[in-house]
């Protein structure tokens, strides 16, 4: 499979730290897949970024997971804790549109948050 290299150049303006941020923007984009140089032309310093084109387009429009379901219900901390207490925490589960899993991981992930505090 041929590699589709595309190139942004971006001006530079100089600085006395220029080759130290360029560094640390090398080493966070080297993650992400891109080759980041500093290139000179004419005197005047350009960021150059490549990267792979096909490659990153086909990251960018894949469908990563499982796809939901349903929207998750927005509910104040407290409406969930006296739900739970009325109904019991499947039907709790159910009013949120979460699995039974899903939420007792938030449960007690929110747990002593105050009554007015949204339930995430």
């Amino acid at each position: 499979m041929p590699i589709e290299f595309k190139e942004m150049l971006l001006e530079l303006v100089p600085s006395d730290q220029l080759g130290e941020k360029i560094q640390v923007f090398k080493e966070l984009a080297s993650v992400a897949g891109l080759l980041v140089y500093l290139d000179i032309y004419d005197g005047v310093p350009f960021l150059s970024v490549r990267y792979d084109f096909k490659h990153t387009e086909s990251i960018r429009t894949r469908n990563a997971g499982r796809p939901r379901k349903r929207e998750a219900k927005a509910m104040a901390w407290g409406d969930v804790c006296a739900l739970r207490w009325k109904k019991g925490a499947k039907a709790a589960a159910e009013e949120l549109n979460m699995s039974l899993s899903t939420f007792y991981r938030r449960y007690d992930e929110n747990y002593g948050k105050g009554k007015e505090e949204m339930f995430s």
